[in-house]
């Protein structure tokens, strides 16, 4: 029989226990670049629980040989940028960015929610130079070369200072300017595009002085047996702020400066 002396007491705790995702990591910024061109950054996004430990190998191609240098980064919070190499390559070289594990707060992710590799490809820009055979200066009417060179194939084009396309070629980088005035005077550009869509230009500038008219010469009419004659000459006005050399030449083989 039951003891009315002894009580019995029961206590009830409940706790709820809650799955945990997976987490996962997108990737993106893969692209197409040329060396010269500004580049987006490669992003990992990560959903999970905070902290996470993110595990990600950049693979080089051509550049180094294949070669996979491999990083480990733990966040607190995402996304994480990373900047493209700004190498200055000589071939076409692909960078290519992975994640090869991740972990959060709870869980490790497995292979599918690792996201999908990008490859950053990145193309030799050409390297260009301009130059031209006006010197310090020529008289109008001198042909001036313009000289362009260029370590890769493409498409070369010289253009003046008002963008007007002066010659465009594939194989012949140089262009000659004929009849040349004052007006030749200015900045001229050369262009190579790569047969990768890569662009490159170089500047040189060109001088051409227009030739001066003839001067005006005065001189008295008629001079004494052994007085001395005097001659003047007045400067041309027609090239600006040029300063002249007056060479004379007369009978009995008469030369002065």
């Amino acid at each position: 029989s039951e003891n009315p002396n002894t009580t019995s007491c029961q206590t009830t705790a409940e706790i709820t226990i809650a799955e945990s995702a997976f987490p996962s990591v997108t990737i993106a910024g893969g692209k197409t670049y040329c060396v010269a061109d500004p580049k987006d950054p490669i992003v990992f996004t990560v959903t999970g629980e905070p902290s996470y430990t993110l595990d990600y190998s950049i693979t080089t191609t051509t550049k180094l040989g294949d070669d996979i240098q491999t990083y480990t980064e733990t966040l607190t919070a995402t996304p994480l940028s990373l900047p493209v190499p700004e190498d200055d390559v000589t071939t076409k070289t692909t960078y290519t960015y992975a994640v090869t594990g991740l972990s959060d707060k709870y869980c490790t992710a497995p292979a599918a929610n690792l996201g999908i590799p990008q490859d950053v490809i990145v193309k030799p820009s050409p390297k260009v130079t301009a130059s031209n055979t006006s010197g310090t200066g020529v008289c109008a009417g001198t042909s001036v070369t313009l000289k362009g060179t260029s370590g890769s194939a493409g498409t070369f084009v010289w253009t003046d200072a008002s963008n007007t396309v002066l010659a465009t070629s594939t194989t012949d980088k140089n262009f000659t300017l004929t009849g040349t005035t004052s007006a030749t005077t200015g900045k001229y550009t050369f262009t190579v595009t790569t047969v990768d869509g890569c662009v490159s230009s170089a500047t040189t500038d060109v001088t051409v002085f227009d030739i001066p008219s003839a001067p005006k010469i005065t001189q008295p009419t008629a001079i004494c047996d052994g007085a001395d004659l005097q001659i003047k000459a007045t400067a041309p006005t027609n090239v600006e702020g040029a300063t002249y050399t007056y060479d004379w030449t007369g009978p009995n083989s008469y030369i002065g400066t």
